[in-house]
């Protein structure tokens, strides 16, 4: 695979991972009505509501960050053949 053909994949992941983060949240109102609808405890909804929340912040996280690393690594000169910054570690 060419270098180009990756970043275009790479461009399109973070974009993908950024979309699901999101898509999370707008789902997640209509899934708690559902749970409780279903007679679930409170505690149950709440860790519910927490982990999912969490799973989207960490998607949009990992999305932003493959983004802004491939772009920002671009414009400071810092992207190299294997795809490592300066300090050895993948991005």
């Amino acid at each position: 695979m060419m270098p180009k053909d990756k970043d275009t994949i790479q461009l399109i992941w973070g974009i993908v991972l950024i979309v699901a983060g999101i898509g999370i949240f707008f789902a997640m109102p209509g899934k708690m009505a559902q749970l409780q609808r279903a007679g679930h405890t409170d505690f149950f909804i709440l860790v519910t509501r927490l982990c999912f929340y969490l799973i989207a912040v960490l998607l949009m996280g990992g999305g932003a960050r493959k983004l802004y690393g491939k772009y920002l690594g671009e414009a400071r000169g810092g992207g190299d053949q294997n795809g490592k910054g300066q300090h050895g570690r993948n991005r």
